[in-house]
């Protein structure tokens, strides 16, 4: 399950599942009507905004979480995702709560 933590590459995964890249996405898109890609940056996605709503950690420290190299690689692909950096959508959940 935490598999996402260690690579987030679709390559990963096919050598994971002993099966090659090309195979994986065709029944990932088979099945899903989504590429495998997006699966895995949505699971991503979804459990940085967890770590973010329900820890204090700092956002660097849970980019490095989610192995991310850079913490503005982390930044750019929270907000591809969410339209919101991760302090703004933070800021959001203080204003909710």
């Amino acid at each position: 399950m935490d598999h996402f933590l260690q690579d987030r590459s679709v390559a990963f995964y096919a050598t994971v599942l002993e099966i090659s890249p090309a195979y994986l996405s065709d029944a990932v898109k088979k099945v899903f009507q989504t590429t495998p890609k997006n699966i895995i940056n949505e699971v991503t996605y979804l459990h940085a905004k967890t770590l973010l709503s329900s820890t204090d950690m700092g956002i660097k420290a849970l980019a490095w979480k989610l192995s991310f190299d850079d913490y503005s690689h982390f930044v750019k692909f929270f907000k591809k995702m969410s339209g919101l950096t991760p302090a703004a959508f933070r800021k959001t959940l203080k204003k909710e709560g």
